[in-house]
C-alpha cells in the first residue's frame, strides 16, 4: 500500500520540482537507508519496526517509478519518444528479472540477509549519487 501512495505522492512532488529526477534521486537514497537499516536489524525486532521500514522502502521503491518515466519521455529528442521509452523500460525490466537471483546468490553465499542488503545499499547509494548529479545539471523543468 505504501507503494501505491508513492507512486501517486512522488509522481505529484515531481511536478513542483525543478527537476524530475529529484524524486528519483531522494527515492534512491531513502531505499538504501532502508535496507541498510534491515541489514543493521539484529534478530527479533519489533514487528511494528519492520513495518515501519517495509512501509518506507515500499513508498520510495515504488514511488521513483513516475517521474522517473516522465523524466525519460521529456528528456526523449522529439520523434524518438516512443523508441527511448522502451529502451529504457527494457534495460528497467531487465534490472528487476536479474536482481533478485543475484540478491539469492549473494545470501547463498554469505548465509546473511544482512550482506545482500547491504550490497543493495550501496548500489542504491552509487545511483542517489549518479541522479542527483546529473538533476544539478539539467536546465529547470527537466
Amino acid at each position: 500500500m505504501a507503494g501505491v501512495v508513492g507512486r501517486v505522492a512522488l509522481a505529484a512532488w515531481s511536478d513542483h520540482q525543478p527537476s524530475r529526477l529529484t524524486p528519483v534521486a531522494i527515492s534512491a537514497g531513502v531505499a538504501a537507508a532502508g535496507a541498510a537499516a534491515l541489514a543493521a536489524l539484529q534478530a527479533g525486532p519489533s514487528y511494528a519496526l519492520l513495518l515501519a521500514i517495509a512501509a518506507l522502502i515500499g513508498f520510495f521503491a515504488f514511488g521513483w517509478y513516475g517521474p522517473w518515466v516522465v523524466f525519460v519521455a521529456e528528456a526523449a529528442p522529439g520523434r524518438a519518444v516512443g523508441t527511448t521509452l522502451a529502451l529504457a523500460m527494457t534495460a528497467n525490466q531487465l534490472a528487476i528479472v536479474i536482481a533478485p537471483p543475484i540478491f539469492g546468490l549473494i545470501y547463498d553465499l554469505s548465509d546473511s540477509y544482512s550482506v545482500p542488503l547491504l550490497v543493495t545499499a550501496v548500489f542504491l547509494v552509487i545511483v542517489a549519487v549518479r541522479v542527483w548529479l546529473v538533476a544539478r545539471r539539467l536546465p529547470v523543468g527537466r
